[in-house]
């Protein structure tokens, strides 16, 4: 590799670094699942309801815990930026709402 494609790599990676690594993520999570599946269950089986349950409690779990957390953040902002974006354009005419 040349000095200006590493150059060009590392300003590139420096700025996109949080995307890339949710892209990485994403595809490291695929392949150890579809490994997992190669290893553990052969082509003829099918996999147990059961099991299928108790894999997916901890995603379950993470997605309410972060509704919980989202929910109440998301209210709280809308009504903070409605009483201010008010209280900051109160010198314009009421049409203009």
């Amino acid at each position: 590799m040349t000095a200006t494609f590493r150059a060009k790599l590392a300003v590139f990676w420096s700025e996109n670094q949080t995307s890339l690594k949710a892209i990485i993520g994403v595809v490291a999570g695929l392949l150890v699942g579809l490994a997992v599946k190669a290893i553990f269950w052969g082509p003829d089986q099918e996999v147990d309801p059961n099991l299928l349950r108790y894999l997916s409690l901890p995603s379950l779990l993470f997605i309410r815990a972060f509704l919980i957390l989202i929910i109440p953040l998301l209210i709280a902002s809308l009504s903070t930026s409605k009483f201010l974006q008010k209280k900051t354009l109160d010198h314009l005419p009421s049409f203009v709402f």
